[in-house]
């Protein structure tokens, strides 16, 4: 055999040699990187996360870094600290009081209800109340509007009388047909829109709430 061709051969034996074992001696350390980026994926799920103080615990839109208020009702108006502002806000009771039919049942929930007003009233001194009279579609209108504000002055004199509202406090108003629960047969009309609609309204100092589409 001549020298260039055992070289050659020599060459050759020597890549095959290589391209055998360096699999193998590659192999340890493939493994050993596998090992160290799991064990380092394991830490970081088991580190609890460090908190930035980003996240808002009490939904009032002001993050916990700078709320001054941490447990603020989420539906109230908070100012830059997180704290709930105050203000002025209205607060109201509004009734319904039937005027038909002229039964035991209709007069006992008249009471109760005319009652309701006067808790409020009671309850809040600067309240005035508003009592709006309703008459039935059917017949005439001028008469059943005149009808349906002499049921207010009934309201107002029981307010008056039996719970001792004072006189000034109330006013009196009425819509005869103009605004009616529902447009129905005479019968049926005269139940559902012969009515006094009660409302005791005044504003007071306290938390405001946020406004939403329910208001």
């Amino acid at each position: 055999m001549d020298p260039l061709t055992a070289l050659k051969k020599h060459c050759w034996c020597f890549v095959c040699y290589w391209w055998l074992i360096f699999p193998a001696l590659l192999l340890p350390h493939v493994i050993a990187v596998g090992v160290v980026e799991a064990g380092a994926e394991e830490l970081a799920d088991t580190e609890p996360a460090i908190d930035q103080g980003l996240g808002d615990k009490d939904g009032d839109g002001v993050i916990d870094a700078r709320d001054q208020c941490p447990s603020t009702d989420s539906r109230l108006t908070v100012n830059n600290q997180g704290c709930p502002e105050k203000g002025m806000k209205t607060i109201k009771e509004t009734v319904v009081i039937p005027f038909y039919p002229d039964t035991p049942e209709t007069n006992t929930l008249k009471i109760s209800q005319i009652q309701q007003l006067a808790i409020f009233a009671r309850k809040y001194p600067s309240a005035n109340i508003t009592l709006t009279g309703h008459s039935e579609q059917s017949g005439n209108r001028q008469k059943n509007k005149a009808q349906a504000l002499t049921r207010a002055r009934v309201v107002k004199e029981i307010l008056v009388s039996r719970f001792k509202i004072k006189e000034s406090r109330i006013k009196l108003h009425t819509v005869g047909a103009m605004q009616p629960l529902m447009t129905v047969a005479a019968e049926l009309d005269k139940k559902k829109n012969r009515r006094v609609v009660g409302e005791a309204k005044t504003e007071i100092k306290g938390q405001i709430k946020r406004w939403d589409v329910f208001q």
